[in-house]
C-alpha cells in the first residue's frame, strides 16, 4: 500500500488528467455547440417574429370585424324586410297556379269524359249493329235452308 502522501498526490495527478482531458473536449465541442445554440436561437427569433405577425393580425382582426359583422346586420334586416315584402306575393302566386292546375285538371277530365262517353255511345251503335246482323242473319237462315 502507498503512503496517503502519494496516494493523494497520484489523485491529484489524475483528477488534473481527468480535468485536462475533459477541458479539451469541451474545447473540441465548442465551435459546434455554439453553431447549434446560434441556429436555435435563429429559429426561434423566426418563431417570435412570426407570432408577433399573428397576434398583430389578431389584434386588427378583433378590430375590425365587429365592423363587418355591423354591415352583415343591417343586409340581414334589409333582406328579412324584402322577404316579408314578397310573402303576399309568393302567397297569391302559388293560389293562381292552384287555380291554374285546377283548371287543366277539370279540363283534361272533361276531355276524358267526352271521349269516354263518345266511346260508349260507338260501343253502343256497335252492339246495336251486331244484334242487327244476328237478327238478318236469322231471318235469311230459313230462306237459305228453303
Amino acid at each position: 500500500a502507498l503512503p496517503a502522501d502519494e496516494r493523494s498526490a497520484l489523485a491529484r495527478q489524475r483528477a488534473e488528467r481527468v480535468a485536462g482531458a475533459l477541458a479539451w473536449q469541451l474545447a473540441r465541442q465548442h465551435p459546434a455547440r455554439i453553431w447549434e445554440a446560434t441556429k436555435s436561437l435563429r429559429t426561434i427569433d423566426a418563431a417570435i417574429v412570426e407570432a408577433e405577425g399573428r397576434g398583430a393580425a389578431l389584434a386588427r382582426a378583433q378590430r375590425e370585424e365587429p365592423q363587418r359583422f355591423d354591415g352583415f346586420d343591417a343586409r340581414i334586416a334589409a333582406l328579412a324586410q324584402r322577404l316579408q315584402l314578397q310573402i303576399p306575393r309568393v302567397a297569391a302566386l302559388q293560389a293562381e297556379q292552384q287555380l291554374a292546375l285546377q283548371e287543366m285538371a277539370v279540363t283534361a277530365l272533361t276531355t276524358q269524359k267526352s271521349r269516354l262517353a263518345e266511346y260508349g255511345a260507338q260501343a253502343r251503335f256497335a252492339v246495336a249493329q251486331l244484334q242487327d246482323r244476328a237478327t238478318v242473319a236469322k231471318a235469311e237462315a230459313p230462306d237459305a235452308a228453303r
